[in-house]
């Protein structure tokens, strides 16, 4: 474990020094090659050393406060902390509980190392350390812990939507979703064409949860369709999502169709069934949206047709 050691220089020789030759025995120690003096900048010189350390060991003194380090300072120190984490390891030395509260209140509760011999003090800090590495070694294990259980519940989601993908139970789930994704794009469509200016036109077709088509100014067309191919199952289902130009610019009044359909792009996904019944879609196996994104995608891919066509 690496061990970053502040103190004053009034306390180096005869404490400080050898406190750092005994924790050096079982631990790397980084001790300051500098000394502190009145203006020195501790918070600089500390945050230095912890930024390379597991802990830093703060010896507490007359001499250390006579620096006259900064509140501002010891905040931006505990700042470096975590909530579940302890870096500043204090130790008191030729000070009560009383001139710590005085010195400094942030500090007084913080359970010190004694200093009342480097014996002692180097006697408290190994506790110290020592319960720290066992604290750091049941969290290691409670993150594996819980990687164990995150990977078994979501082995359980995918065997779950698997088995309600081949039944009557999981396709009722599917369209019922798929009406709804619709039922957002049409939403989305017909508040457009109430609020938008004429520049331009967009009108929906649509037959229930099966199929939705949304014609666009010069003759782009967006078209979304769920194919199911068995009445008992959803198995092999996919929603088909792509923009297309109708082709026969003679041939057809607004809002019909040609059959001369140019595909300018296409994107298709694979319905996914939550523990809790909810439907979510897959996409190149690995992204998993739901289906307000997939219909804020469809849109969008409309949106960039028509920029292409117009700008």
């Amino acid at each position: 474990m690496r061990l970053f050691i502040s103190y004053a220089s009034e306390d180096e020789s005869d404490f400080a020094e050898p406190l750092a030759n005994e924790l050096s025995k079982d631990n790397e120690v980084w001790f300051a090659p500098y000394k502190l003096k009145v203006g020195d900048s501790l918070f600089e010189k500390i945050n230095e050393g912890l930024r390379t350390c597991d802990y830093g060991i703060v010896i507490l003194s007359h001499h250390f406060f006579a620096k006259k380090w900064p509140p501002a300072e010891l905040n931006g120190l505990f700042a470096l902390e975590e909530p579940s984490r302890r870096l500043i390891l204090p130790v008191w030395r030729g000070l009560t509980a009383d001139d710590i509260k005085i010195y400094s209140p942030i500090i007084a509760d913080r359970k010190a190392a004694d200093g009342s011999t480097v014996a002692s003090a180097a006697a408290d800090l190994r506790f110290a350390l020592s319960a720290s590495d066992r604290q750091r070694a049941l969290t290691v294990l409670d993150k594996s812990v819980r990687g164990l259980a995150t990977l078994s519940e979501t082995l359980h989601e995918r065997q779950n939507s698997e088995r309600l993908l081949t039944n009557e139970e999981g396709r009722a789930l599917v369209v019922t979703a798929t009406g709804q994704l619709f039922d957002a794009v049409e939403t989305a469509i017909n508040a457009l064409v109430s609020s938008s200016a004429p520049a331009l036109r967009f009108q929906c077709k649509r037959d229930g949860a099966k199929f939705i088509r949304v014609d666009a100014s010069h003759r782009l067309s967006l078209h979304l369709s769920l194919h199911l191919p068995y009445t008992n199952s959803a198995g092999n289902c996919r929603l088909r999502v792509g923009v297309y130009r109708d082709d026969d610019r003679f041939g057809h009044a607004w809002g019909t169709a040609s059959n001369k359909w140019e595909n300018l792009s296409t994107e298709e996904y694979l319905p996914f069934i939550r523990i809790k019944g909810d439907v979510i879609w897959q996409q190149n196996t690995d992204e998993l949206i739901t289906g307000e994104q997939v219909a804020a995608k469809a849109l969008e891919s409309l949106r960039a047709a028509l920029e292409q066509a117009v700008l």
